[in-house]
């Protein structure tokens, strides 16, 4: 799948839900689509599970990570619901330990399919928590220079995320 249909796919889950403002109440999105999001003690190396059965669909997240992790992993998880939710009247489970959400494991190749959903579902995630038409109007209402720090901070702050997803997210806008 093109980058340019995972951002579509979100924006489009984004417009479904009508009134989109800061942050992006991302629980109620998935609970609009009938998703259970419940808080677990996982494991430190697990960030999220999504549990996909014929008549019941979970999405569930480290209670242990801070707000703005949680945010990414129930967007993240929202991700492979849209995008990799390929076997209808089946059951489907996506376990995503924090090495591989962030790309940092030695253990996955990266032509691998399993990395490939993971980027897939992480983009998905950057452009339902940060659209780019609301990041836009965001820093033309900022003072800072976007290669201030602490214009990340503040965005990342307006966004609920995290400093480094905000980065990445401006990076791959082209902005930083």
């Amino acid at each position: 799948m093109t980058i340019k249909n995972i951002i579509k796919a979100a924006e489009e889950l984004l417009q479904s839900f009508g009134d989109v403002s800061l942050p992006i109440r991302v629980e109620d999105i998935a609970r609009g689509l009938g998703i259970k999001v419940l808080a677990y003690p996982l494991e430190n190396d697990l960030s999220g599970v999504l549990v996909i059965e014929p008549e019941n669909v979970t999405i569930g997240y480290n209670q242990n990570e801070s707000r703005a992790r949680r945010r990414f992993t129930v967007a993240h998880e929202l991700g492979h619901y849209k995008l990799h939710n390929t076997r209808p009247n089946s059951s489907q489970v996506f376990a995503d330990d924090k090495f591989l959400v962030l790309f940092r494991s030695q253990n996955v190749n990266e032509d691998s399919e399993e990395a490939r959903r993971e980027f897939e579902a992480n983009t998905f995630a950057a452009a339902l928590l940060m659209p780019e038409s609301l990041l836009l109007q965001e820093i033309q209402n900022l003072e800072f220079d976007l290669g201030d720090e602490r214009t990340i901070k503040e965005l990342s702050r307006r966004f609920e995320v995290s400093t480094t997803a905000m980065y990445y997210r401006l990076l791959n806008l082209r902005r930083v």
